[in-house]
């Protein structure tokens, strides 16, 4: 059984590759040979008709073009790439030691915090803004523009970025164990979140767009020849000030209106139960990021599909809810459809930097259901170490105290991090909204 679910997730990767690299990377290439199959055609019809009339100049025109064109095209498809994909750790260390927020995020507060344990891994995050996002309501208008003008970009480097999905694509199925790799419509923004601004515009994206912008800008491609040889890097197309400027202007990472990066949204949220505990997973050896890290209890990406519309125009907060509710669904109740009671909101917002600074909410959620009651989905999250993922919460102090421990634990994913710390702010800024909000007293009756 193991063996056919591989083979068919495998197919279904390739399948999906290729139609990613057709519509997206190879736009242009496919109008050839439609045009060389018409001539084709042609010569054939004319052909059948009076082979005298000259038709075997449109017949062998047709036959080269497809040659030409088709022939190519037919082995990419099922070719495999010469190459490989490592992670660009020269220049991820430079990002680290320089990355700043750009102009409007540091008027808005924003600030480089470094992940404990992870000496890769910086964010951008706000206290500031994380207040304002908490009691705001934001709406975000569509707009295509975004991902229009990121595909004319990348079809400037087709080769090499269509190189790059199709190591990835190799790489996650010929893993141990092998790793899902399928594509998706994705909710995308196409601007920051800013304290001044209470509309936001957003665009449908796929996450193969993200493969190819936000995770391939930490990555380059190497001559898989025995030489070691660098084929491409994406580091030229992170979205980081690069020109002569003062040492304070450079490094600013640019505003997601400009930062070209299909910016899919990412959400996670920490979950209190009934029975008052704070409940963790340790992340899937099968997920794509953060492999065996421990995760929040619901953690991933914002679908299309989790869109909530309102008026013409989307609920920002609502859409992300019903977004981190569906991950904690999916990942907690073992892979089985359940219906939960929950009551979630949004704590704040973050900027991952060596994923090409991609936006990323986090939240909390309170529960209606016992701690054992939920069982780890084992296609997305970890079966072993239960016993060190539930945590006794019995009041909100104690909370407190298991948000700080956590933090300085080694083994915490990035998410999870940004989410702890977060959280602990916002407890210390009114402690008598979350005792409210998530069920447990400020403390313990003696």
């Amino acid at each position: 059984m193991g063996f056919w679910l591989r083979a068919w997730n495998g197919i279904r990767s390739l399948v999906q590759v290729n139609a990613f690299a057709t519509r997206v990377l190879r736009a242009r290439r496919w109008w050839a040979i439609a045009f060389t199959v018409f001539f084709f055609a042609l010569g054939v019809f004319l052909a059948a008709s009076d082979y005298s009339t000259g038709a075997w100049l449109a017949f062998a025109v047709g036959v080269i073009g497809l040659l030409r064109e088709a022939w190519p095209a037919m082995a990419d498809l099922f070719g495999t790439p010469t190459a490989l994909i490592e992670q660009d750790d020269a220049f991820v260390d430079e990002l680290v030691a320089q990355a700043r927020p750009s102009v409007e995020e540091e008027r808005d507060g924003f600030a480089v915090a470094r992940v404990p344990h992870h000496p890769r891994e910086v964010v951008l995050r706000s206290d500031r803004l994380d207040r304002w996002l908490r009691t705001t309501s934001i709406t975000a208008v569509e707009d295509g523009q975004k991902r229009q003008d990121m595909e004319a970009r990348l079809r400037s480097h087709a080769a090499m970025l269509e190189a790059m999905l199709r190591c990835r694509a190799r790489e996650s199925y010929r893993s141990d164990p092998s790793r899902v790799f399928f594509n998706g419509a994705k909710f995308g923004l196409s601007d920051g979140m800013a304290i001044d601004r209470t509309s936001v515009r957003c665009h449908q994206v796929e996450y193969f767009h993200a493969v190819v912008t936000n995770e391939a800008v930490s990555r380059r491609l190497v001559s898989d020849d025995g030489i070691a040889q660098q084929e491409f890097s994406g580091a030229a197309q992170f979205p980081v000030s690069r020109q002569p400027a003062p040492d304070s202007e450079r490094w600013r990472l640019w505003p997601l209106a400009v930062s070209g990066m299909a910016d899919h949204v990412g959400i996670s949220t920490l979950v209190v139960t009934r029975d008052r505990k704070l409940v963790l997973w340790n992340q899937s050896g099968k997920a794509l990021h953060s492999r065996n890290l421990l995760a929040p209890t619901g953690s991933g990406s914002c679908d299309w599909t989790d869109v909530v519309a309102q008026g013409g125009a989307v609920d920002l907060k609502a859409t992300l809810v019903r977004a981190m509710e569906r991950e904690f669904v999916e990942e907690s109740f073992g892979g089985k459809a359940s219906q939960v009671g929950c009551d979630t909101q949004v704590l704040g917002y973050f900027r991952w930097i060596r994923r090409g600074g991609k936006p990323e909410f986090v939240g909390a959620t309170r529960a209606d259901v016992d701690s054992f009651r939920l069982q780890p989905n084992p296609a997305e999250v970890n079966l072993r170490h239960r016993e060190t993922l539930v945590h006794d919460v019995p009041d909100l102090a104690a909370l407190r105290a298991c948000l700080d421990h956590l933090c300085e634990r080694p083994g915490v994913s990035v998410p999870l991090w940004v989410n702890l710390v977060v959280l602990a702010r916002a407890i210390d800024e009114d402690a008598q909204r979350w005792s409210e909000f998530l069920g447990l007293p400020v403390r313990a009756p003696a």
